[in-house]
């Protein structure tokens, strides 16, 4: 395989990898606010659950991919995002894990899916909060629940916070980081590709910046 074609490759995975985030994402939001706490449809808790762990997993895919596609300029913004998203490879290497993550969570008796927390404006001085734990209950000590003391909404439904044995990730800030890197990222590539200049590899040399 050539150079140009692992790169066209590349960037394929990973602008659509954006896309796929975003309508997640999306899809996960709709879903909170269809969720009735008071008379929880499976339909909606199985589909909360499974679209966090798919943002997870197109997280690890966005932060690796990037970190290794041809032409593309390692610099500080790339360097900020895998930063900002460090939190993601232990989460992904979890769920690809279960078989053997069971038997250490087992004693802990969180739910092997994790738990999500999120937090709804109800109005400018009200807030809900609300959390599910799929699968069997077991005594524990405890399951995070998020805090929205002090936090910035941007939107009704935000801070998402997927938790599993022991460890919280923010997804709905996972998310902005994945969508600000996303726009740079792409705004990137077609501003290159419009320009036509390719090494002797036939390959686009370009770097993503984002604005402060």
């Amino acid at each position: 395989m050539s150079l140009q074609r692992k790169q066209q490759l590349f960037l394929d995975a990973v602008e659509e990898s954006f896309k796929f985030a975003h309508l997640t994402y999306a899809r996960l939001l709709a879903t909170l606010e269809a969720h009735d706490p008071e008379s929880p449809s499976s339909q909606h808790t199985d589909a909360l659950i499974l679209d966090c762990w798919v943002i997870v997993d197109l997280a690890k895919r966005i932060r690796t991919m990037p970190n290794n596609t041809p032409g593309l300029k390692h610099n500080e913004t790339l360097q900020r995002f895998l930063e900002s998203t460090s939190t993601v490879p232990d989460f992904r290497h979890y769920i690809q894990h279960l078989e053997t993550e069971a038997r250490d969570l087992a004693p802990t008796g969180h739910p092997i899916w994790g738990s999500v927390s999120w937090a709804k404006l109800l109005s400018e001085k009200s807030i809900s909060v609300c959390m599910y734990a799929p699968g069997r209950l077991a005594k524990c000590k405890g399951i995070p629940v998020v805090n929205p003391a002090g936090r910035t909404f941007h939107g009704k439904i935000d801070h998402v916070e997927l938790a599993v044995g022991g460890q919280v990730i923010n997804l709905s800030e996972l998310v902005r980081h994945i969508e600000r890197f996303g726009e740079a990222f792409c705004t990137a590539v077609s501003s290159t590709e419009k320009l036509g200049q390719r090494d002797a590899n036939g390959l686009i040399r370009f770097k993503v910046d984002v604005e402060s």
